[in-house]
């Protein structure tokens, strides 16, 4: 077996973190899919790079060596790449754009369509990201810029909002509150409630409107994807929510209802990093200030 250049860099991950679960999050893989990665990185190499426990990780001496002379290497390798393409004719600027799942029925796909026939020399590529992991995904020049809901609170972080989108109510079947046009947070009071797993933004927009009008939330379940939750709201387990740009998604049957009066609406924003403004994000940035103005008349 050989060295694999991927599982060097996610060791460098590991190496910073010391912690599996923030080094998988930054590398955008799953934690069993990065403890393998490091079992065949030290059964390569044939050395333990890591004392793990329960509580804690720490490197061993041989991998104190590797986390010093890595660096350099990855540097080379970036190096080596970027000559060859430019020596074949093939060198383009790229960019890098991620986004969350709410994303795909957003302006963003006209965006990008606009921005890709206008910049046919610059070379796209769109990738997943979550909405928890897109300031990370930034500050690790992971990616050049994400749509997500949300604009991370960090002064490096430069955004630009998309739209603001409205927050929607999805009541099983049998709802009592199935008769009112409108909800307001007051009716959700005591209701059995199916939110998004902690530390989603989604989950703590709406967390965030029950406190702001002392509504103590009942939550009666936590899911990770909104499949998952519908399937419950159908069953009768709780109420649940989705942003208006997801309501298709919804099975018949449930009743889908706004959430306020005039609508709570979450943000959804084009965010990236300030210190890192190149060209290709620049361009975007204005194909997206175009894109918008279009779509809204404006223009």
């Amino acid at each position: 077996m050989t060295v694999e250049l991927r599982h060097l860099r996610n060791f460098k991950l590991l190496a910073e973190e010391l912690n599996f679960s923030r080094a998988a999050m930054r590398a955008h893989i799953s934690q069993s899919s990065l403890s393998e990665q490091i079992l065949r990185l030290e059964d390569v190499l044939g050395v333990k790079l890591f004392d793990r426990s329960r509580r804690h990780v720490k490197l061993t001496m041989a991998g104190e060596v590797l986390r010093e002379e890595l660096p350099g290497l990855l540097d080379n390798v970036g190096r080596i790449v970027e000559r060859t393409r430019q020596a074949s004719g093939e060198a383009r600027e790229r960019l890098r754009v991620g986004y969350s799942a709410m994303a795909l029925n957003t302006p963003m796909s006209r965006i990008i369509q606009n921005f890709r026939r206008q910049h046919p020399d610059i070379e796209t590529t769109l990738f997943e990201q979550s909405s928890n992991g897109a300031e990370v995904a930034l500050m690790d020049n992971a990616l050049d810029c994400v749509f997500v809901p949300n604009p991370p609170d960090n002064p490096k972080i430069s955004f630009l909002h998309v739209l603001h989108d409205p927050v929607v109510c999805c009541l099983p079947p049998d709802s009592k509150l199935a008769h009112k046009d409108v909800l307001t947070v007051e009716d959700l009071r005591g209701q059995p409630l199916i939110l998004p797993n902690p530390g989603s933004w989604s989950a703590e927009f709406i967390l965030a409107a029950c406190n702001s009008h002392g509504v103590e939330p009942t939550i009666a379940a936590r899911a990770s994807r909104p499949s998952v939750f519908l399937t419950m709201v159908s069953a009768g387990v709780g109420i649940s929510f989705l942003s208006a740009t997801l309501e298709r998604m919804a099975p018949d049957g449930i009743h889908l209802r706004r959430l306020g009066d005039p609508p709570i609406a979450m943000p959804f924003s084009l965010v990236w990093d300030a210190s890192r403004q190149t060209a290709g994000i620049k361009n975007l940035i204005r194909v997206t200030h175009a894109t918008l103005e279009a779509m809204s008349g404006k223009a």
